[in-house]
């Protein structure tokens, strides 16, 4: 008999090899799909996390904004300067060709903050009370023309003049705080002198200021008609970019810099956003209204090519 015993003899060869490629085939796509899933959760994280970041750069902003009572930068345009537009302060990152503008703003410092809890708030220097009541003809009295390390006046310099001229605009003590536009340049009471009215008297001419029953009893650089001068300044909190990372500078009231007495540049350093690759501040005033509004242009980067922007508008003091 010739019938063939067909036993379990296994696979053969090459059945065996059609195997492996198929697993391995098999292998690569569920590596692809994992690696894939991987990839776009990693994404998905990196642009959650941008959005985080701007966000949380965004509401510092627009806090030091609503907490103030003075908007400092952007300044109003100024009519005579032609192309230069004061108003509008950009900065992208890297600069492109021939860029050379800052993105900055700065405010009055929040009216609310007490950082050493001693009952008496932080901008208030001389602890009676008052606020930015009696300074200097330098008002941030940080020995720099307008304020320290800031192009006050949008014309690509730094620091150039003299430290009475808080505008930065070649002209020192040139408008008082009385309301009123002094040198025709579209802004008003931004550059005081150390008689912050440049009325010749302490405080008010023929107003008992301090309420101690005499009138314009001391010199007219004492502007509160107490017993020190120029002991209470402008204290500013300023937001620019340093590299690519968006840094907030706020006043303190001790020598944080052991210069032998506070000064406006007694200030703290914080980085609030990193990878930031555009920041716009625009100063907008409607037709019709003395309200003020900072329009807050903010957009972040990463190396991976993703970006968030953020823009909002803002009024001035809305909490203070």
């Amino acid at each position: 008999m010739n019938a063939r015993y067909r036993g379990n003899t296994g696979f053969t060869l090459l059945e065996l090899m059609i195997t492996v490629a198929l697993s391995g085939l098999l292998l690569a796509g569920f590596t692809r799909l994992i690696n894939a899933t991987t990839d776009g959760a990693a994404l998905i994280n990196t642009r959650n996390q941008l959005q985080a970041d701007a966000q949380f750069a965004m509401k510092r902003l627009v806090s030091a904004v609503q907490q103030a009572d003075v908007l400092i930068l952007p300044q109003r345009d100024n009519p005579t300067t032609g192309s230069i537009n004061e108003n509008i302060r950009m900065q992208n990152v890297p600069p492109g060709a021939g860029e050379t503008g800052q993105a900055v703003l700065a405010v009055g410092h929040s009216r609310f903050m007490d950082a050493d809890f001693d009952d008496s708030v932080d901008v208030d220097n001389d602890g009676d009370g008052r606020i930015n009541e009696d300074p200097s003809a330098d008002w941030n009295n940080d020995d720099a023309p307008g304020i320290w390390q800031v192009d006050d006046d949008a014309d690509g310099q730094v620091d150039e003049g003299n430290a009475a001229d808080d505008d930065e605009d070649g002209s020192d003590d040139e408008d008082p705080i009385d309301g009123i536009d002094n040198d025709g340049d579209g802004r008003i009471d931004e550059d005081p002198g150390e008689d912050r009215n440049s009325d010749g008297c302490a405080g008010k001419c023929g107003v008992d200021d301090d309420g101690d029953l005499f009138v314009d009893e001391v010199t007219a650089a004492n502007d509160d008609e107490d017993t020190a001068t120029n002991e209470d300044w402008l204290d500013t909190k300023v937001f620019q970019i340093s590299g690519a990372s968006l840094i907030e500078r706020t006043p303190v009231n001790f020598d944080l810099n052991g210069a032998d007495g506070i000064t406006g540049r007694d200030i703290a350093v914080e980085t609030i956003a990193e990878n930031v690759s555009m920041l716009k501040f625009t100063r907008e005033s409607p037709a019709g209204s003395k309200q003020e509004y900072v329009r807050i242009e903010l957009r972040l980067g990463n190396p991976e090519g993703e970006h968030v922007l953020l823009e909002t508008a803002v009024r001035v003091g809305t909490e203070r």
